[in-house]
């Protein structure tokens, strides 16, 4: 669907779609993990268990390591450390409570059935080779302990060796395929003693294989699994989105737009907006930002380049059908309320544009209307239902006039959610309308 144009759907979380569908709190607490938002996933598994729904937080870990996210292992550490311990014991797999406990733990290669060990010969520095073995899968040589470290949201461990007591870490020389030997070494100030682990389901040995094991897959970034399949290029780019690992995505991209291979770009991208993935955007403006707005140009949807090129944009709710407009009349501190218009679709008064915000590996918008120079903001007043009002104000410092896009796809379309920095709730229109058929925009708790 390529007109220039936004439309919005109406409930938090993807919550409600036009068709009346209802997304579950399996699937608003799997959306909180994908997109990194740590303190609302373990504070809704703390409220589900509590409340004796511990099952649909393990239907959300099957889905996570199902669609193989990296950030499941985030979410375990922050409720393995936050008092939640146990909702990882009794609804993560296993493995997830036999790594986080400090227990020991055989790295299996699933492929080849070989447990890592070290080797008995050190070299000159005193590091020690890492084999697969044949034949030991019980002794100390093959047992390992993961030791968490938490940087930047993000969780890596150190894997020490309990026959060694070395750390596992890659060395420096690469050969010709540009893989590098792995060693256990003494020394732990290195990234490369530093490793996270992405979960993975392959052969019903997910969620539902309850062994006192780790497997790992061989290659990284989930690039081989054990029967040879080797992830295609368009998952390998969604899969770095989905973590957030902007700067491979971007080269990536531009590596594949060079070599005539933009298809690839247009697969994820098609992949990320259905799944309905935050960091679609934050891709998208990374590209844009860093000589790559011809790639978004091609092979994003339009709205993306429309939003982007600072563009006049008209928000259109999904369900009516309303563009978003702001009143004539000004309160005490110069606001006026927002509302839907029921005829309204081309003047400058439902003609918007975006003005973006990067912080924190994260893009917001300041949304300003272009007949009022005000800029779209939610009320700090809740009613009894939780959901704020929404006015154009003058003032620019607050995070209440700071907006993100969370793209959706509906018979077709490509539309967002539009969610508000301060609350964390989205926009939707009241079902009572005024005198001229209007409804006033308000957020969704």
């Amino acid at each position: 669907m390529y007109r220039p144009m936004l439309l919005f759907l109406g409930l938090a979380a993807l919550a409600c779609l036009t068709s009346g569908m209802v997304v579950s709190d399996a699937d608003a607490l799997y959306n909180n993990v994908v997109v990194g938002d740590y303190e609302n996933a373990v504070w809704d598994s703390k409220q589900l268990y509590r409340r004796g729904r511990g099952s649909v937080i393990s239907e959300a870990v099957e889905k996570l390591v199902k669609d193989s996210i990296r950030h499941t292992m985030e979410y375990a550490y922050k409720l393995w450390t936050l008092e939640g311990s146990d909702i990882v014991k009794e609804r993560f797999p296993i493995q997830f409570r036999i790594i986080l406990g400090d227990n020991p733990v055989k790295i299996i290669n699933k492929r080849d059935n070989l447990a890592i060990k070290l080797g008995a010969q050190t070299d000159d520095a005193g590091d020690r080779i890492a084999y697969g073995d044949k034949d030991d899968k019980n002794s100390d040589n093959v047992s390992w302990r993961f030791v968490p470290i938490y940087e930047d949201k993000k969780v890596f461990f150190k894997i020490v060796n309990n026959k060694r007591h070395q750390y596992l870490k890659l060395g420096t020389a690469a050969d010709d395929a540009g893989d590098h030997s792995v060693y256990g070494a003494s020394g732990t100030h290195s990234y490369r003693l530093h490793w996270y682990l992405q979960p993975a389901s392959l052969d019903g040995e997910g969620p539902k294989m309850y062994r006192p094991m780790l497997l790992f897959l061989g290659l990284a970034a989930l690039a081989c699994l054990t029967s040879g399949m080797v992830v295609s290029d368009a998952d390998a780019l969604y899969n770095n989105v989905v973590v957030g690992d902007y700067e491979n995505a971007v080269w990536d991209s531009k590596q594949l737009y060079r070599r005539g291979r933009g298809s690839v770009i247009s697969e994820a991208v098609e992949k990320l907006v259905k799944d309905s993935i935050r960091h679609t955007m934050e891709y998208a403006y990374k590209l844009w930002t860093l000589e790559g707005s011809d790639i978004v140009k091609e092979r994003f949807p339009i709205q993306f380049r429309i939003i982007l090129g600072d563009n006049p944009v008209k928000i259109i709710n999904k369900r009516d059908n309303l563009a978003i407009k702001l009143g004539a009349q000004t309160d005490d501190a110069g606001d006026r309320i927002a509302y839907g218009d029921k005829d309204d679709k081309n003047s400058d008064n439902v003609s918007w544009r975006f003005v973006p915000i990067y912080e924190d590996k994260k893009v917001f918008f300041k949304i300003v209307n272009n007949k009022r120079h005000q800029y779209l903001k939610l009320g700090t007043a809740a009613d009894d239902a939780g959901d704020h009002s929404v006015y154009g104000a003058s003032g620019t410092h607050s995070y209440r006039l700071h907006w993100y896009l969370q793209p959706a796809s509906l018979d077709g379309e490509v539309l967002f959610y539009i969610f508000n920095r301060e609350y964390r709730q989205s926009l939707k229109l009241s079902r009572a309308v005024d005198d001229m058929g209007d409804r006033t925009v308000y957020s969704h708790c």
